[in-house]
């Protein structure tokens, strides 16, 4: 495999990198065993965040990043993939690219003697971060392996600095809610002195989180636009999403996976059918996303079989999380189709993939930013036709097509929150200076004055802590997450109690307090509520029988036999979900036979002056007379 060479933003994000770890590496050394010191340096340049569009090459930026540091620092990597199955792809791209490095497994070869800079173990948060240490095999010391704490500890015995590359930060890392194993298991084991973390648009709320979780008053941040590895042939020009929409009153009737399904293969066809008019030697390969209810596979590979597919063209791949299977289907060309539930949709490339039918509800925006980011590299074989801007305009572009219309909303989104990204690269910025204090060097955050302290700055360990559920609980200021807990736990005086007091609140007077009992809170019903509710009796003494009813039905049987053939004309929105330019035109879309059922048998119980069963019967016996008419 013939190495990559880097694109001209890509070597600009790699140079930044290095300069910013390098004046990391400048300060540690000054003040190697001053513990304030080392968290000054650390917090103000030993970390980075690279921000890029999915397919901009951010793995091959932060493999050039670890190589030519690891040639300047003595430093062991640990680099965490999101997944299991991706790890074997990620060591494999890092062992082709960067021969400076040396990839190692974290499961079998946790020895320190032989360790050396450039050192790479390739692993999972899963593997590493769990609350019983002994439950993994990492965590359990062998005949010739010490644990992953010991190793660390004989790295750094050994002058070895640790250095993390967090591959996907946004699965598993990043989180808004309660703090993550694996952020735990960062901070306190781990405590890197360089960190590369790797994302595709993550949410501000989580990067706000990870900076007060470790006390970071800046992080350092490359940012690339969409627009720098579209000019490079890398990703598609953009991502086409459709939907459709069904004149008022026959929502409920469309099979909108049908329609979908039928336009997402007319539209894989068309670039199968481009593909060869070019000479381009390659199948493009269509993803079917389905829902979670059952036999939903079994259903979309049935319909699959129906427009004209093989068994052997179509895959299937259900598990929860990409495996080595998986990425041994998406290379394969006798593949045309793969069905999958959620896997695909989470940090899996697929280069070939150009066209994706969704029918699942999902309408959040990173999930949308996920499945975007599935279509939108272009192939290898692709790339220097898109770079010299020659292709035809429908290999330009990815396409979307959803079963559920709202899900719409969470793909434009996505590529509003793609759009934000401006390129803007990391620089050395002087928040840090070297103070003697006594004859020995300290570093310090210079504050927004400038200036100095001559006393050195405690580390951000030393956070105020409060009593919360009988456990005393570290919190940095001004996060109220105890107050949440309390909360449930203790009721709304006593959680009050937890906020500083500009935040406090009394309870408001026409309010109701919760009053806790064995079966959970209970609240008093209000004055205004009434108290039992008028039920209509319907009495049995109706003159009218079903019977009756039934004749009353008066649709010929041509009428039922033109309703089941005829399709319903639904309107197509095409969004592109980058510009948000929109096309709008009609198609036509098959009857959800089940789901029409389901809404006549709503209006047979509607009425209660019926018996539901005996109209049916009734109906039945009208409806089977007048089918004899066309014999």
């Amino acid at each position: 495999m013939s190495r990559t060479t880097p694109k001209p933003f890509q070597l600009a994000a790699v140079e930044s990198g290095l300069q910013i770890f390098s004046e990391c590496k400048r300060l540690l050394d000054i003040s190697r065993d001053n513990t304030a010191s080392r968290t000054a340096a650390i917090s103000q340049h030993g970390k980075l965040l690279l921000e890029a569009p999915t397919g901009a090459g951010k793995t091959l930026i932060a493999g050039h990043i670890v190589e030519k540091f690891s040639a300047l620092e003595s430093v062991v990597w640990f680099w965490f993939a999101p997944f299991k199955g991706v790890t074997g792809q990620t060591a494999s791209s890092l062992r082709a690219e960067l021969p400076g490095l040396r990839l190692r497994e974290l499961a079998e070869d946790r020895q320190a003697a032989d360790s050396r800079s450039g050192d790479v173990f390739v692993s999972t948060w899963q593997t590493v971060a769990t609350k019983v240490k002994d439950s993994r095999n990492v965590h359990r010391p062998g005949e010739s392996n010490l644990t992953i704490e010991e190793l660390i500890a004989a790295l750094r015995q050994k002058k070895l600095r640790i250095g993390v590359v967090v591959d996907e930060a946004h699965h598993g890392f990043f989180s808004t809610g309660a703090e993550t194993q694996a952020m735990k298991f960062f901070r306190e084991t781990l405590q890197p002195e360089y960190t590369v973390l790797v994302t595709a648009t993550p949410d501000d709320a989580d990067i706000t989180k990870f900076e007060k979780s470790l006390g970071l008053s800046k992080l350092n941040r490359t940012t690339i636009n969409r627009q720098e590895p579209v000019d490079e042939g890398l990703i598609k020009e953009g991502i086409k999403c459709v939907a459709y929409f069904a004149p008022p009153g026959q929502e409920t009737l469309v099979d909108y996976e049908d329609v979908a399904l039928r336009e997402g293969v007319a539209l894989h066809r068309k670039w199968k059918a481009e593909l060869k008019k070019l000479g381009v030697d390659l199948t493009p390969l269509m993803l079917v996303q389905v829902d979670s209810k059952d036999k939903s596979v079994e259903r979309a590979k049935e319909r699959l079989l129906a427009l004209g597919f093989t068994e052997t063209q179509i895959a299937i791949h259900t598990a929860e999380e990409p495996d080595s299977g998986l990425l041994a289907l998406a290379n394969d060309e006798a593949r045309e189709v793969l069905v999958f539930k959620m896997a695909v949709a989470l940090g899996f490339d697929a280069p070939r993939a150009s066209t994706l039918v969704s029918m699942r509800a999902a309408r959040d925006e990173d999930f949308g930013v996920q499945l975007v980011g599935r279509i939108l590299r272009v192939h290898r074989k692709l790339q220097g036709r898109a770079r010299a801007k020659t292709l035809p305009e429908i290999l330009r572009y990815g396409y979307v097509f959803l079963a559920d219309a709202e899900a719409q909303t969470g793909l434009d989104l996505a590529g509003q929150r793609m759009n934000k990204l401006q390129t803007k690269y990391a620089k050395v910025s002087q928040t840090t200076a070297v103070t003697m204090i006594g004859g020995n060097p300290h570093v310090q955050v210079t504050g927004s004055d400038g200036q100095v302290r001559l006393i050195p700055v405690p580390p951000p360990a030393a956070w105020p802590t409060y009593e919360t559920a009988g456990e005393t609980v570290a919190r940095p200021a001004g996060d109220y997450s105890g107050f949440a807990l309390e909360l449930l736990t203790g009721g709304y005086a006593a959680a009050q109690e937890l906020l500083p007091v500009e935040a406090k609140t009394p309870l408001p007077a026409n309010s109701t307090p919760a009053v806790l009992t064995p079966r959970g809170y209970s609240y008093a019903l209000r004055s205004n509520v009434p108290h039992r509710f008028k039920t209509q009796v319907v009495t049995p003494d109706s003159e009218v029988t079903e019977e009756d009813c039934a004749q009353k039905f008066m649709v010929s049987s041509r009428e039922i036999l033109h309703a089941l053939a005829a399709k319903v004309q639904v309107q197509k929105k095409t969004l592109e979900v980058f510009t948000h330019q929109i096309e709008m035109e009609f198609t036509n879309a098959v009857m959800d036979a089940d789901q029409a059922a389901r809404v006549a048998f709503k209006v047979l119980i509607k009425n209660g002056s019926f018996d539901a069963r005996e109209l049916r019967r009734a109906l039945l016996r009208k409806l089977k007379a007048n089918l004899k008419e066309l014999a």
